[in-house]
């Protein structure tokens, strides 16, 4: 997604060839302090060169060694000096273009559901999994399409986690001051008495009745020393 330009779409991901690390890192740079400078390019190395030169100081040199050790890499921590931002607002300037909740409707139709459709015909319910986000989808003809979605836990930055950067910077802190899974749990790691982990294990029930094909995309839940299948909420 970094090095992919504002104006174009994720478009099918199986069939992009990955950006090289330098490239990459060029694009990312060149964006950066190109807002920051007035709108000079440039690559990498080049923008790292010219900083260097215009303050006469290793830029590394800017860090406290303590703090140096700690930042994503050295242009990270160049780039928050300049701006005088911290990571928390970083992180939330990026996921604003990223983020987008309606992957979760299970009615949207993404862009597994376009490409294994477009291959697959003369079946009443086409079943797709493991791509994290479950759809329930009515095609055509009276066809299905499902997707069971990932049995992990998910993130899911709602609107009001990213109504500011204020309400994003609790987010923040939740994440950094968790270690393990389990600690989300914990009251103080609520965000407004919520996970920030969203778990929803769900399968695809087909059932032949009469000769016919029914399906439902359902929630597991543990029920006393079982579990039960319910309908998504």
């Amino acid at each position: 997604f970094l090095s992919a330009g504002e104006e174009e779409e994720a478009g099918p991901l199986l069939d992009k060839e990955p950006v090289g690390g330098s490239e990459s890192l060029d694009q990312l740079l060149s964006e950066a302090f190109s807002d920051a400078r007035g709108g000079q390019g440039g690559n990498g190395d080049e923008l790292l060169d010219t900083l260097e030169g215009d303050l006469e100081i290793d830029p590394l040199d800017m860090l406290e060694s303590d703090e140096a050790s700690e930042q994503l890499g050295a242009a990270s921590g160049i780039w928050n000096w300049m701006t005088g931002k911290d990571r928390s607002e970083l992180l939330y300037e990026a996921l604003k273009k990223l983020v987008s909740n309606k992957d979760f409707r299970l009615d949207h139709t993404d862009e597994m559901c376009e490409r294994v459709t477009e291959h697959v015909s003369g079946y009443d319910v086409i079943c797709t999994g493991h791509t994290h986000f479950e759809k329930a989808i009515q095609l055509a003809g009276g066809r299905q399409y499902f997707n069971s979605g990932t049995w992990v836990p998910l993130i899911k930055l709602t609107d009001s986690m990213m109504q500011s950067s204020d309400t994003f910077r609790r987010v923040y802190e939740i994440f950094s001051a968790c270690r393990s899974v389990k600690e989300f749990e914990h009251e103080q790691n609520l965000f407004d008495g919520v996970s920030l982990l969203l778990e929803r294990p769900a399968v695809v029930e087909i059932v032949n009745r009469n000769g016919a094909a029914t399906a439902g995309l359902k929630h597991v839940q543990r029920s006393g020393n079982g579990v039960r299948l319910v309908d998504p909420r």
